[in-house]
């Protein structure tokens, strides 16, 4: 662009120069002209801008790991003229799974014409993603003038973890003639104890439809199973590495096990007290003990963020206390645990735990962690594979 106001203003100057020295009609139209042409070119561009219209499809999308989704965009010109080459810049994700931040595009419109364009790919790691366009610039036809217009990327992507199973080796909390019987509960159960408010995640079909139309607000059955939990799993999500692509890893396969402990702890009949940082990064608890319950863990453990390291399991265990005191089993699932954090989940909410499982995602412990563990006989520590997670946790559990 600058070249271009570099020459209007060398041949502006030129005609400037020829109009001093030649008087005549024709010198003066063709100064005149040159002054004109910027006003007009510009006038042109606000009428460009205002018959713009841009539009990112669809507007949300639910989707799991490595599955392949499609984001299109949609560019139309209400105006008599053709835009001319412009600029869109935005975020979009690959055929690779990888999020492209700053993806450049040229394009044209035709008069009163629409281009489309289609980006089809995946994501690789669990979590809430913006996508569409960041910003978009605009040129006279001249080349002198531009305007740049920005835009808030309004496609709201949520990448689900996988669906992972331990199978059937052999019961966490129960035996294997409750496993049998739960089996249907897990799946089909439609009893109901109590109802509370609709929260994003619960199923519809949990929704009591009479009482929600009484009310004026969306109420959900809550099922009439026992309410204390048989076991306790506590969900670290933070990590050294926040904001890396290895963290990433690592806390995507922090919660995937713990989806994995707590649909098969649900499976025997048996219910799970998960405690995690929530969408906000506020430590949260919530009991499973039925399928919807479950769907419910898995929407929230689709948008909950990668911490950076503070407290780790020891902060939650402590705001967990209460119901961790109720469990004689209890899991932690972090990507590394240190043992001044083990020392004080021991001596705070995992006192009375007879059993305490931990399973780590970011390499080996350290001397002093595993002294600490030694010393304790209730647990027993085992590093998951996050590229082979379900085998991992049953070698772990079972063997």
């Amino acid at each position: 662009m600058i070249k271009y106001r570099v020459i209007y203003i060398l041949v502006l100057s030129a005609a400037v120069v020829f109009a001093a020295a030649y008087e005549s009609r024709l010198t003066l139209i063709l100064l005149v002209t040159l002054f004109a042409l910027p006003v007009v070119s510009f006038l042109i561009l606000l009428m460009q801008r205002l018959a713009l219209a841009f539009e990112v499809t669809p507007k949300s999308v639910f989707t799991t790991k490595q599955r392949r989704f499609s984001i299109t965009l949609k560019i139309q010109n209400r105006f008599i003229f053709p835009i001319s080459p412009m600029k869109i810049t935005g975020v979009f994700q690959d055929t690779e799974g990888n999020l492209i931040t700053d993806k450049l595009m040229i394009v044209s419109v035709m008069p009163f014409g629409k281009s489309e364009f289609i980006f089809n790919g995946h994501l690789k790691y669990r979590g809430e993603y913006f996508l569409g366009i960041t910003g978009a610039e605009i040129y006279d036809f001249l080349g002198i003038f531009g305007m740049k217009i920005k835009f808030t990327p309004d496609s709201r992507v949520v990448v689900a973890p996988r669906r992972l199973m331990i199978g059937q080796n052999g019961a966490l909390c129960s035996d294997d003639n409750d496993s049998l019987r739960t089996e249907f509960t897990f799946f089909e159960n439609d009893s109901f104890s109590s109802v509370r408010e609709y929260a994003d995640g619960d199923s519809l079909r949990r929704v009591h439809w009479k009482l929600s139309a009484k009310m004026d607000k969306l109420m959900v059955k809550q099922s009439d199973l026992n309410l204390s939990s048989s076991a306790a799993i506590v969900i670290d999500t933070s990590t050294v590495n926040c904001g890396e692509v290895r963290g990433e890893c690592e806390v995507d396969a922090v919660l995937e096990a713990a989806l994995a402990i707590a649909r098969k702890v649900i499976g025997e009949g048996s219910s799970a007290a998960c405690i995690y940082c929530g969408e906000t990064g506020e430590p949260e608890a919530c009991v499973a003990q039925t399928a919807e319950d479950y769907e419910f863990l898995y929407y929230q453990f689709s948008v909950v963020p990668v911490l950076e390291r503070t407290e780790g399991a020891a902060g939650l265990v402590r705001h967990g206390a209460k119901l961790l005191g109720e469990n004689e089993l209890a899991f932690i699932i972090a990507p590394e645990l240190k043992a001044e954090e083990l020392r004080s989940a021991l001596s705070g909410g995992l006192s009375r735990c007879k059993s305490i499982r931990i399973f780590l995602t970011s390499g080996t412990p350290d001397d002093e962690f595993i002294s600490v563990v030694n010393d304790d006989p209730r647990i027993r520590v085992a590093e998951i594979d996050p590229e082979n997670i379900a085998a991992s946790l049953e070698t772990a559990l079972f063997d």
